[in-house]
């Protein structure tokens, strides 16, 4: 998609840029999408780190639906149908949550084996990050929408692929010699 960002837009991605510069980022990985390439720019500049551009991360493709108003009646009733019914085809020649679920895991599953260790910052969207938490956290719709450049930690167990819960203990693995 060739959306740019807003001056809005822009004012976000230089504020979450100085924010994630104390996180000590490794590596940036982007959506093919323009506004999120725009979105990571800053703080690939000021890190001095080439963003990866990933399709695994892209939005959830909306099928024959691309390019029409989101609010309209027709897209919210596909929206909803699609968050709430695991094979239902978006805009009829889309994606099914199972597909955006799958290539949320996958991508996950890569970077933790690829960048282990790593920090990584990566830019995406609100349905396909949607999507990966309510997977990461085994819940089977998250409700909340991701608001444009929040910023969500997340702490993967490379063992399992989900997210750790820092709040809990845990212990990988014990020995005594």
């Amino acid at each position: 998609m060739t959306t740019p960002l807003t001056k809005n837009g822009e004012e976000q991605a230089k504020k979450v840029a100085k924010e994630l510069q104390q996180q000590k980022v490794d590596i940036i990985i982007a959506s093919p999408f323009l506004r999120t390439q725009e979105t990571a720019k800053p703080l690939a500049k000021a890190l001095g780190i080439e963003i990866i551009l990933d399709e695994r991360v892209a939005e959830w493709n909306v099928g024959d639906l691309i390019g029409k108003p989101s609010h309209s009646p027709e897209a919210k009733h596909d929206a909803q149908r699609a968050y709430t019914e695991l094979d239902y085809v978006r805009g009829g020649t889309g994606e099914t949550h199972q597909q955006v679920r799958d290539r949320a895991l996958d991508f996950i599953t890569d970077i933790s084996k690829k960048y282990p260790g790593k920090t990584i910052a990566f830019f995406s969207h609100n349905g396909f990050g949607k999507v990966l938490l309510s997977a990461l956290r085994n819940d089977s719709y998250l409700k909340k929408n991701i608001k444009n450049c929040q910023i969500i930690p997340l702490y993967i167990d490379n063992n399992t692929g989900k997210e750790l819960n820092l709040h809990r203990p845990t212990i990988d693995r014990l020995y005594i010699p």
